[in-house]
């Protein structure tokens, strides 16, 4: 019933994807042709995703709630056993299901010359924006654009939609674009790591 995102290896070699967070610049997502990922709740801002990444219990429910026209759902092993507890989540979600390990590395291994991806394990440091585009390496992804990614903590926010569906507390929302943040900063270092440009 769950696969593996292995499976999914250079299914869309050479094709441009987008990835989508929850922070203000969300609310002018645009999208054409372009494989379409998204993070966590950032779910309710399209209907046209071909995966969206979940991290956390929360999460998981409420992809389970918005996933309708989203083609696969990766979340991380860790996650095996609130599905299994889950039966409503289970039965909702079904094949749509892909699994992957994460590895909390020290974030030196960018600086490394060359690094081969296991198929099944995608990096971590902080947030759920890096795996997301290191799964793009996977898929044969050949550049990225980011939307959503971004905000500051002084303004406490993200796009409408998200605010006007979730009401998120402030702390969360915090650590959130704290999270943008220190991907926006190590933006380039990713870049070279999976060898696609991000924009």
């Amino acid at each position: 019933m769950w696969h593996n995102i292995a499976e999914h290896k250079n299914k869309h070699k050479g094709k441009k994807a987008i990835v989508v967070g929850t922070g203000p610049s969300a609310d002018s997502l645009k999208h054409k042709d372009e494989i379409l990922i998204g993070v966590n709740r950032a779910i309710i801002l399209s209907e046209n995703y071909s995966y969206v990444f979940v991290d956390s219990d929360y999460s998981l429910d409420v992809v389970a709630k918005y996933h309708k026209n989203t083609k696969y759902i990766c979340v991380p092993f860790w996650a095996r056993e609130k599905m299994t507890q889950n039966a409503p989540i289970v039965k909702t979600l079904q094949d749509k299901i892909l699994l992957f390990a994460l590895t909390y590395e020290c974030p030196s291994i960018y600086n490394a010359p060359e690094y081969s991806l296991n198929d099944s394990l995608l990096h971590i440091y902080w947030g759920t924006v890096q795996p997301a585009l290191h799964f793009c390496k996977l898929i044969g992804i050949s550049e990225i654009k980011l939307c959503g990614v971004d905000g500051t903590v002084e303004k406490e926010t993200n796009c409408k939609k998200i605010e006007k569906t979730f009401g998120i507390p402030k702390k969360r929302i915090q650590r959130t674009i704290e999270d943008y943040k220190k991907t926006k900063q190590k933006i380039n270092e990713i870049s070279k790591f999976i060898g696609i440009k991000i924009d």
